[in-house]
């Protein structure tokens, strides 16, 4: 007699791959290729890598958090469908069972995109409590205040250093409070099965927002308490106006 198997084979790349994720990642794409036009165009020609790189990066991080992330949020409190169900529970958007909410219920273009995503981590699908507290000061304030810091970047304000670094413990601690939950209670909800979730969407698309963050606080570090003369200086800056002079 033969035993069938219980569990079904995990699907392969190719067939994780459909019009959706095309487009999922042709969107990210032009975010990512507008932050880098923007540092190459918006900046004075004189500007230097690192100033363009910030620009660029800051740029990107505003789009994100705005459009995608703001976009998560709209999913979530407006897109829902019944359950049938009732009563009240505190897991749940509003406390109420006899509604689902989130992207997995949306029609609209965001809510595919955010449905690409959940196939890695279903909490991106769904209203997940937890998701929606962080996202709502990171999409509302994370992506007004990264514009803002890219303007400080373009006109060489010196306040810049330390919102960067600001928004740069935001970020990090965003992160962690995304996954640690989530690892903590045994990853209930990532899907690793496929080598495009595991690497691209869950690993390369949030690692993003840990190494670049932890380089900007050891860049504000270097420039706000290690300076010499405890002299903050602006992008681009070129000391000279620090040299010979005598303190009174």
């Amino acid at each position: 007699m033969t035993i069938a198997a219980t569990d079904a084979a995990p699907p392969s790349l190719l067939q994780v791959i459909d019009g959706t994720t095309v487009l999922s990642l042709l969107f990210f794409t032009s975010v990512l290729l507008s932050s880098y036009l923007s540092a190459k165009y918006f900046l004075p020609a004189g500007a230097s890598s690192k100033t363009r790189f910030l620009y660029g990066w800051h740029v990107f991080d505003a789009l994100i958090h705005v459009l995608f992330e703001v976009s998560f949020l709209y999913c979530s409190f407006f897109s829902s469908a019944p359950t049938g169900l009732t009563g009240n529970s505190a897991a749940v958007l509003w406390g109420d069972l006899s509604r689902a909410y989130g992207a997995e219920y949306s029609t609209g273009l965001f809510g595919h995109l955010w449905k690409e995503y959940g196939k890695a981590d279903r909490r991106w699908a769904h209203a997940d409590i937890g998701v929606i507290a962080l996202e709502i000061p990171t999409g509302l304030i994370g992506g007004p205040l990264a514009w803002w810091i890219s303007e400080l970047i373009r006109k060489k304000d010196k306040r810049v250093w330390f919102w960067m670094l600001v928004l740069a413990v935001c970020e990090l601690y965003g992160g962690w409070m995304t996954f640690a939950p989530e690892w903590l209670t045994g990853s209930q909800n990532l899907d690793t099965s496929n080598p495009m979730y595991t690497w691209l969407y869950l690993f390369a698309m949030n690692i993003t927002w840990v190494v670049i963050p932890v380089w900007i606080c050891f860049e504000a570090y270097t420039e706000m308490v290690t300076k010499p003369n405890g002299r903050i200086t602006t992008l681009d800056d070129d000391n000279a106006s620090g040299v010979g002079k005598k303190s009174l």
